[in-house]
């Protein structure tokens, strides 16, 4: 998807008013964003950004973990992924030592020593220190349980309650150690297992 258009007149281009609109709109100086996408209608400061962004709508995915074969729209997030297989962890907090693979991991752990919770409830006004844990704690109200046991059908709010209940109930199935982090999908291979698909890297553990 590009972009480009023929000069309108005065060697405008035919999206002009719709960027200059999108501009008033978010309280932008005329040019202060001026590449546009024509998907979205998101505006950019630099065409690089824009390039990066466009391939949200076109699937794109140019850098592949040579390690996995798993593909990446950034060379950034490719560069952090590699960090799963390299064991590289190079954020720290500075508080109780605790490593990270990303900044954002540290930042989210920072609020367990500073007691930062953000992200406020609504419904009931209770505030959580993680986006996740408030879209959690929300299915509380909504009674939503996106997360069902492949075993007996149950569902469950979020996805550590389902591995609690999966090891509970059926720890027959369920006698493998997780790891790379905490975000799987769990589904029936066989009467014997269960296999788990980390969500994060993809690796499959049976």
């Amino acid at each position: 998807m590009t972009t480009s258009r023929s000069p309108g007149v005065g060697g405008s281009s035919p999206e002009e008013p719709i960027r200059r609109s999108i501009s008033e709109l978010m309280g932008e100086a005329p040019g202060e964003r001026p590449h546009l996408c024509l998907e979205c209608g998101k505006t950019f400061r630099l065409i690089s950004s824009l390039k990066k962004h466009l391939r949200i709508h076109t699937g794109e995915k140019p850098y592949p973990c040579t390690v996995c074969g798993r593909r990446f729209r950034e060379s950034g997030a490719l560069k952090t992924h590699l960090r799963i297989h390299t064991g590289e962890k190079p954020y720290s907090c500075s508080d109780c030592g605790t490593q990270f693979r990303h900044l954002d991991g540290l930042r989210k752990h920072r609020r367990t020593h500073t007691g930062e919770k953000p992200y406020v409830c609504s419904i009931c006004g209770k505030r959580l220190s993680r986006l996740q844990h408030l879209k959690h704690h929300q299915r509380i109200h909504t009674g939503e349980r996106p997360c069902c046991c492949p075993l007996c059908h149950r569902g469950f709010k979020d996805p550590a309650s389902l591995r609690k209940h999966l090891r509970t109930a059926f720890s027959f199935f369920f006698n493998s150690k997780l790891k790379c982090g905490d975000d799987y999908t769990t589904e029936v291979t066989s009467f014997h297992g269960l296999k788990k698909t980390n969500n994060v890297c993809e690796n499959t553990f049976l």
